[in-house]
């Protein structure tokens, strides 16, 4: 099962705290040692728990059923956050349910073997400017991975070889591409 011991376990706890980045890493509602409780509203849980910490312009980290925390505090407070990084995430029905994209080009730029996965209608995501390193595994694409490289700020790293928690599958690939992105926003972002 998948906790906020997987971080820790992992490694990358340690590795963002020696780049100098304050790390909170949570257990969702109902997983690991947290106490089921039902959640209306996933993202503003999120907003206040981010709010409790004190973070400003963080960058979250979504994998897997975050995704149904992360994608809808995105859609909503996407000017407090200075990145975003899904790794396969769940949740993506909100994106779903947004006005359609009218640019006939609106996937152009999305990573090639993504594409398949991309059907019309597609939601508009460029109003999101929020800074994105969508990742996912080699043998793990979806629908979600593709529909989050719709944002316009977005990149793709695709894991090789990797499957749905791709980050285990490479963990050293996985913290470059970390570092990578991380060093790249903490050129417009003062970053924690």
């Amino acid at each position: 099962m998948f906790s906020s011991k997987t971080w820790l376990d992992l490694g990358t706890i340690h590795i963002l705290a020696a780049m100098g980045y304050r790390t909170v890493a949570v257990d969702l509602p109902g997983y690991a040692n947290t106490p089921p409780a039902e959640i209306p509203d996933k993202g503003n849980f999120l907003h206040q728990m981010i709010q409790s910490f004190g973070l400003c312009h963080p960058v979250i980290v979504s994998p897997s059923m975050s995704g149904y925390y992360a994608l809808p505090y995105l859609l909503k407070n996407w000017t407090s956050m200075a990145g975003y990084i899904p790794v396969a995430p769940v949740g993506i029905e909100v994106l779903e349910d947004l006005p359609k994209c009218s640019d006939a080009n609106c996937k152009s730029h999305v990573y090639a073997p993504l594409q398949p996965y991309l059907h019309d209608p597609l939601p508009d995501l460029r109003p999101i400017q929020t800074p994105t390193m969508v990742v996912f595994g080699e043998k793990d694409r979806s629908r979600s991975s593709a529909l989050l490289s719709l944002l316009p700020m977005s990149q793709c790293q695709e894991i090789p070889n990797g499957s749905h928690p791709a980050y285990l599958d490479n963990p050293n690939l996985w913290h470059q591409l970390l570092y990578n992105f991380l060093c790249h926003l903490s050129k417009t972002y003062c970053l924690e």
